[in-house]
């Protein structure tokens, strides 16, 4: 089994849909690690990637998406960013980073690009800081089946993880 590492992090800009990812920019893109894991953004620019947007490499290793302008809602944010090579087994590792009810979602195992919603599994991130009962829709919820066992989320603009 080969295992492939996506380390992305995810951070909000400025709005409910806003989604943007990082990875460790010191590594080569593309290279495994001794343990087999590959870093797929290199730090720098869209190199191994397809968007569907507003999409840019901030100068902090920091992938994120502006809003599409003369647009208002979390519409404007409505875009997707996925990698150029499709992996079979890996482990998923990413950050990310919401505004005051922020929303938005990773999509895994997406079989058509063109609709990902409903080809693909959503993990849902939210702000769902503080929330006693969480389910599918919340913080770390499979959309369509369940929620997670417990509410990890982190208050509003601060790092969380997830793996």
């Amino acid at each position: 089994m080969t295992r492939n590492r996506l380390l992305i992090g995810l951070a909000a800009a400025l709005a409910c849909l806003a989604l943007a990812a990082t990875c460790s920019a010191g590594e080569a893109k593309g290279s495994a690690d001794e343990k087999g894991f590959v870093t797929l953004f290199n730090g720098k620019d869209l190199t191994g990637w397809k968007t569907t947007g507003n999409w840019f490499a901030e100068k902090d290793g920091v992938l994120a998406i502006k809003p599409r302008p003369g647009e208002k809602g979390w519409q404007r944010y409505d875009a997707y960013l996925r990698a150029e090579k499709q992996y079979g087994d890996f482990v998923l590792d990413l950050e990310f980073k919401l505004p005051k009810g922020g929303n938005s979602g990773v999509f895994v195992r997406v079989k058509d690009p063109k609709n990902p919603v409903a080809t693909g599994i959503e993990v849902q991130i939210n702000d769902t800081h503080g929330k006693k009962k969480v389910g599918a829709h919340d913080c770390g919820g499979i959309i369509g089946t369940v929620g997670p066992t417990k509410n990890m989320a982190k208050p509003a603009g601060e790092w969380n993880r997830m793996v």
